[in-house]
């Protein structure tokens, strides 16, 4: 396929739209922004629906198909790079095969870090193993890290291999269109937005909730996504049934689109009490709407939100203390409107999509001229 511009074939799990996570919402956003006036972008998606009980030998077979998946979409695209986009466990393992198919193929590669429990996945396995992660990490032509602190993990973990910082991209003109927000009152409400979860702390919020509703009555908590583990939203149901506050929480399945927006709009706080995360969209997402977000203090998220300035950070699994935050924010609506304006700004400096986009022009132009 002859272009003008240079072929960026784009390679990681996406699954059909609307895209529903995180890592797929970066690369839409990527591929729609000013890049695209200067490459073409290809998609070659490896999602491969969930499905329980999959034998060993389907496993197998699809991970062996996937060279020639790569070796055909190459020969026909004939791309100057291949930005490859992956998360954790099998995702990795499938998108290590598809990085060396297009070693061999001589093809500039761009491995691209997202999984926010990759560095806890890693110190699980044996040495052995450990061992192949560190070579298939140092690998590619350049490794990208989502902040500092993932910077840091992977330089401990490989070497001789160029690893750059780009954070995730946020349209903060989409969502700054949606930032319903007074200084003189806020919304008795608290959204959850992404996977539903033990992961994201979403046991935690229903223990919260309970506390919070006690002086709140009318407090509304909404949890805005899928299952990451199947059964967690009955889970979670069950316990909200157990401390009395089912009335108050809401169980919307994935949100996208318009209808996300609206809810980041309506939205008192956005809370996301993650154990495990690299660099989540939800918390970019909900600071661009001038919302107050209450995270963790895991991953890159001490990166993003400064504490008690642009948002409040608690430790994972404190749920009294997300609880007295939630309760300080409604008593204190000047101060979440402070600091959702803080919020705000802050994405718009560091964040926007217009600022992440002409840092991988620069980083694409740059592996271009390498040769």
């Amino acid at each position: 396929m002859i272009s003008e511009k240079g072929n960026v074939l784009i390679i990681s799990s996406l699954g059909p739209r609307p895209y529903l996570g995180g890592i797929e919402n970066v690369i839409d956003t990527l591929m729609n922004s000013e890049l695209k006036l200067s490459y073409e972008f290809f998609i070659l998606d490896t999602y491969r629906e969930p499905k329980k009980g999959r034998s060993l030998f389907s496993k197998v077979l699809f991970a062996l198909s996937l060279p020639f998946v790569c070796v055909l979409k190459i020969l026909k695209i004939k791309p100057d790079i291949v930005h490859i986009h992956f998360c954790s466990r099998t995702d990795f393992w499938k998108h290590a095969i598809c990085l060396f198919t297009c070693k061999l193929m001589r093809v500039k590669v761009i491995f691209h870090l997202h999984g926010g429990s990759f560095d806890t996945v890693y110190e699980q396995y044996s040495e052995p193993l450990k061992l192949l992660v560190r070579w298939i990490l140092s690998s590619p032509d350049i490794l990208i890290a989502l902040s500092s602190y993932w910077e840091g993990f992977l330089k401990k973990v490989t070497s001789n291999v160029s690893i750059l910082v780009a954070p995730n991209p946020i349209d903060c003109n989409k969502l700054g269109s949606y930032a319903n927000h007074s200084a003189n009152e806020i919304q008795l409400s608290v959204t959850l937005l992404g996977c539903v979860g033990e992961r994201k702390g979403h046991f935690d919020v229903v223990k919260a909730a309970e506390i919070v509703i006690d002086k709140y009555p009318s407090a509304q908590f909404y949890f805005a996504g899928n299952d990451e583990i199947a059964g967690a939203t009955a889970k979670l149901k069950l316990l909200a049934k157990q401390k009395n506050v089912n009335a108050n929480l809401h169980f919307l399945g994935p949100v996208f689109g318009e209808g996300k927006l609206k809810l980041l709009g309506e939205s008192g706080v956005i809370v996301l009490p993650s154990y495990a995360e690299n660099m989540p969209i939800s918390v970019l997402e909900g600071m661009s709407a001038n919302k107050t977000v209450i995270t963790t203090k895991v991953g890159a998220l001490p990166e993003v939100v400064i504490d008690n300035e642009s948002g409040i950070l608690i430790d994972a699994g404190d749920w009294e203390s997300l609880a007295n935050s939630i309760i300080f924010l409604f008593d204190n609506p000047h101060k979440a409107f402070e600091i959702g304006e803080n919020a705000g700004l802050r994405v718009r400096e560091n964040w926007d999509v217009s600022k992440i986009a002409k840092n991988f022009g620069s980083m694409y132009r740059g592996l271009l001229k390498e040769g």
